[in-house]
């Protein structure tokens, strides 16, 4: 028996991007984001150095985190910051961590 293996072409993999950036704005829109943004984290921007130095705490609870040493180590501490909103958009942290990073509210 043969396999056939199907790999995404280039022009399907730009349609998929299109898809998710357009279900991000649809599902998470900016000024929304901003809201909450300000309600939970106060309005300024967090980085991974703030988050990695201890306990990040905000009006929706207290989070430990520690050192990152892997590029998914660093996406699970930002993903947990991104917890709070994504619960409220109903989405979940690794989709409202990336919508919050292209709107430059978590920086690494």
């Amino acid at each position: 028996s043969t396999a056939f293996v199907s790999r995404p072409s280039q022009s399907h993999r730009r349609i998929e991007r299109q898809a998710d950036y357009f279900a991000s704005y649809l599902l998470m829109p900016r000024p929304f984001v901003y809201q909450l943004w300000r309600h939970i984290f106060g309005g300024r921007a967090i980085t991974l150095d703030e988050l990695e130095s201890g306990r990040l705490s905000f009006d929706r609870g207290e989070y430990e985190v520690s050192q990152a040493t892997t590029k998914e180590e660093v996406n699970m501490i930002l993903d947990q910051a991104a917890a709070p909103l994504a619960d409220e958009f109903h989405v979940s942290p690794t989709a409202m961590r990336i919508r919050m990073e292209e709107l430059k509210l978590i920086l690494r």
